[in-house]
Parts: C-alpha cells; sequence; structure tokens
C-alpha cells in the first residue's frame, strides 16, 4: 500500500504571505491557510490499493451519482483512494484499449484486411472513472488520483483521457495537453463523438481528448 504525502508550504512561510496581506484581507489569509492545513492533513493520511469486487456497489453507484456510464465496470482496474479509517474518497480506473489488428479471428482478419492499423504508439490506457466522493472534494484527493494513476500507467505506450472544456486547466496542472486531431486514437475519436452528445445536453460543453506528456511543473 502506497501512502501520498504531499509537500505542503511550511508554516513559517505561510505566516509570512499572511503577514503581507492588507488588514482587511487577513481574516481570509488566515482562513484559506486553516483550509490548507486542513487538505494538507487529508493528504498526507491517503492512502491507495487496488480495487476489489467489494469495491464494485461504492464505484457503480457513484458513477450512477455522476452521471457517468457504470456499464462494463471492473473494479479491478481501479485505483481506490482511502482515509485512515478505510472509507473510500474517491477511485478511478485505467482502461485498456485493445488492439483490434493483433486479435485472432474474424475481427482480427477484417482490420487486418481493411489496413486500420492502430495511429498510437504501444499499449493504449485511459484514465476514465475519476470521482471523488462529496465529503471528500475540494481537499486535493483529486489531483492525488490522477498522479497515482499515472505513476501506474508507467511510461511505456500512449495514456489519454476523455474530459470536458472546464477540466482541462485541472489536467493540464498535471500534465497533460490536449491532442491534435490527427493524433487521437480512434477508439477515443469514437468515444469523443458519444460523449460530445451527452455533454452538450448535460453541461453544454464539448468533450477533449487529452495525453500526458510529462510530470507535472
Amino acid at each position: 500500500m502506497f501512502t501520498f504525502r504531499p509537500t505542503c508550504l511550511p508554516s513559517s512561510e505561510c505566516a509570512k504571505q499572511i503577514q503581507r496581506c492588507a488588514p482587511l484581507n487577513r481574516r481570509s489569509a488566515l482562513r484559506l491557510a486553516q483550509n490548507h492545513r486542513r487538505a494538507s492533513t487529508c493528504l498526507a493520511s491517503l492512502a491507495f490499493r487496488s480495487g476489489s469486487s467489494e469495491d464494485e456497489l461504492v464505484i457503480r453507484s457513484s458513477l450512477f451519482s455522476e452521471k457517468m456510464s457504470p456499464l462494463g465496470v471492473d473494479p479491478h482496474r481501479f485505483v481506490i483512494a482511502a482515509n485512515e479509517a478505510g472509507e473510500i474518497a474517491g477511485f478511478g480506473q485505467l482502461k485498456p484499449w485493445p488492439t483490434l489488428s493483433n486479435r485472432k479471428g474474424a475481427v482480427g482478419q477484417v482490420v487486418r484486411a481493411l489496413n486500420l492499423k492502430p495511429n498510437w504508439e504501444g499499449d493504449l490506457l485511459e484514465l476514465s472513472s475519476l470521482v471523488v466522493l462529496p465529503e471528500h472534494r475540494g481537499k486535493g484527493v483529486g489531483s492525488a488520483l490522477v498522479e497515482e494513476l499515472t505513476k501506474k500507467a508507467g511510461t511505456q505506450g500512449t495514456l489519454c483521457l476523455l474530459t470536458i472544456t472546464p477540466t482541462v486547466p485541472f489536467y493540464e496542472r498535471l500534465g497533460f495537453v490536449e491532442m491534435s486531431e490527427e493524433d487521437v486514437p480512434l477508439p477515443l475519436k469514437a468515444e469523443r463523438a458519444i460523449g460530445n452528445v451527452v455533454a452538450n445536453l448535460a453541461v453544454n460543453a464539448d468533450c477533449v481528448v487529452m495525453t500526458f506528456t510529462r510530470e507535472a511543473d
């Protein structure tokens, strides 16, 4: 089991920043510092583990509540973030996309005959189903989960995700960049087309495909 310990602002530096604030803003600065300490305490005690069949009900119900598809969920693909009491704070998964041209049988034969080669390098993984439970939001759990999932994905292959435009800055801070249209893997193009219909109706936003390219600053 891995415990995530974030790099926190030293208390002395935090105090200096508060002192530099104008008197009228001092109260707001103190409140921000208190929130920072609470979030740091939460992350310091956060542990990650692999999902199991016992997590399936929580995963499915949470995905349904967030209007995300719970179909075809394999809990063993998920990374679970839990607090010291063992309560689930959030989760996310790495979903592998098979290279159809490598398959045996009729499907592989048709794909090879049509010369539908993959337009990506190595294995294709999609970071998806990222959910932080409501009572744990605003504490950095989502960022910690993304960092843990990118570590688990390793450096081989292609790691992508499908998100909506309002959340692009969140993923950019964690090392993801938007992909050019010609570089978007074919399976993600199909998924994006379906996602755009849902996203436009639900939140009036477009879907974006991003890829992980580097360590976040």
